[in-house]
C-alpha cells in the first residue's frame, strides 16, 4: 500500500508475512532497546493455532521507506470509530520524516496509545501529534524491600474463585469504583477478563474484615511487568490500614511464587494512593501515559 506523506514523497506499508517477519524481528529488538516495557508479541503470537496467527499478522503494518523497514504499527479492535495501538516504532534516523498523517492508514476516527515516557517516546509522539489525556506514575517494589503486613486478627484473605466468585467480584469492583462518568462492569466482563493471558488465576485475592469482603486486588503479568490491578477498598472501609494490609498480602504471595519485581500505576494527582504505595515500599520509576490522536485534527 502507497501513502503519501508530507515529508516523504511516497511510504509504503506491509502486512505481516512470512517474507517480511524477519524484518519485523529487528524491528521489534531494536525498539525494545528504545522504551521499556513494550507489549509481548511472541507471548501472543508463539504456540497459537494457525488461524490466530493470521489474525494477528493482520493486525500488523510495516512501515517501509523505499527498500527499507523502518517501523511498524501493532493494533487491536480496529474500528472506524475507535482504534487502539498495542505497540508502534520507528527507526529514530527517521522520525524527521513523519507527521500526524500517518496514522491515516489505520482510518479512524480515534486512535489511543499507551507508553513509557523517554525522550525516545516522546518526540515520536510528538511528531505523530498525539495529545496527552492521562498520566501516570509507574511504581515498582521488590517484595523482599517491602514493610511487614500489619496483624489485625479481624482481617483475613481469600483467594478469588473464578466458578464462584464471579459476580461478587463484579459488583465489588462496581462498588469499589463507583463513579458518575464509569460505565458499570457486567458479569462478562470479569469472564472476559479472566480468558486473558495477562489474568493470573493465584494471584487475585478479597480482604475480610469479620468475615465480610471489603476489597479486592491482583496481580497481572502484561508488558512484561507483574502489576497490581483492580485494588481497592470499600468507602466505608478506607484510611484504616486495610489497603497496606491487602497490598502487602499480595506482594508477599507474589514473593513466594519468586516474583523479584511488582509495578503499580497511580494517576498524577492522587496523591492520597500514592502516599500509600510509598509507605510499602513502591519507588516511581518512570511515568506511563495515555495518548490521542484524532482524525479531526490532522492537516
Amino acid at each position: 500500500m502507497l501513502f503519501e506523506m508530507g515529508y516523504y514523497s511516497m511510504v509504503t506499508f506491509e502486512r505481516l508475512n512470512s517474507s517480511n517477519f524477519e524484518n519485523f524481528k529487528s524491528l521489534l529488538k531494536e525498539s525494545k532497546e528504545k522504551v521499556d516495557y513494550r507489549e509481548d508479541f511472541y507471548k501472543y503470537y508463539d504456540n497459537k493455532s494457525f488461524i490466530f496467527k493470521f489474525i494477528m499478522r493482520k493486525l500488523i503494518k510495516l512501515i517501509k521507506v523505499s527498500d527499507n523497514y523502518v517501523g511498524y504499527l501493532w493494533i487491536e479492535n480496529p474500528s472506524p470509530k475507535n482504534t487502539v495501538i498495542c505497540d508502534m516504532f520507528i527507526k529514530e534516523e527517521y522520525l524527521t520524516h513523519f507527521n500526524s498523517r500517518l496514522l491515516l492508514v489505520l482510518d479512524s476516527s480515534i486512535i489511543t496509545y499507551e507508553c513509557l515516557e523517554n525522550a525516545y517516546s516522546l518526540n515520536l509522539l510528538k511528531k505523530l501529534s498525539l495529545t496527552r489525556i492521562r498520566l501516570t506514575y509507574l511504581m515498582s517494589v521488590n517484595p523482599k524491600d517491602t514493610m511487614p503486613k500489619p496483624i489485625n486478627t479481624k482481617i483475613s484473605y481469600s483467594l478469588y474463585n473464578p466458578k464462584n466468585d464471579a459476580q461478587i467480584r463484579c459488583n465489588l469492583q462496581n462498588a469499589i469504583f463507583k463513579e458518575d462518568s464509569r460505565i458499570p462492569l457486567s458479569i462478562e466482563d470479569i469472564y472476559y477478563d479472566e480468558k486473558q493471558d495477562y489474568y493470573l488465576e493465584d494471584l487475585s485475592i478479597f480482604i475480610k474484615l469479620n468475615n465480610r469482603i471489603i476489597g479486592y486486588g491482583q496481580i497481572i503479568y502484561s508488558r512484561e511487568m507483574y502489576t497490581l490491578v483492580n485494588f481497592g477498598i470499600l468507602q466505608g472501609f478506607r484510611a484504616r490500614g486495610y489497603g497496606e494490609s491487602l497490598i502487602c498480602e499480595l506482594v508477599n504471595l507474589a514473593k513466594k511464587k519468586g516474583i523479584d519485581n511488582i509495578f503499580i500505576r497511580v494517576d498524577h494527582d492522587n496523591f492520597a494512593a500514592k502516599k500509600l504505595y510509598d509507605k510499602v515500599g513502591f519507588r516511581e520509576v518512570g511515568k506511563f501515559s495515555t495518548w490521542l490522536w484524532s482524525k479531526e485534527f490532522v492537516r
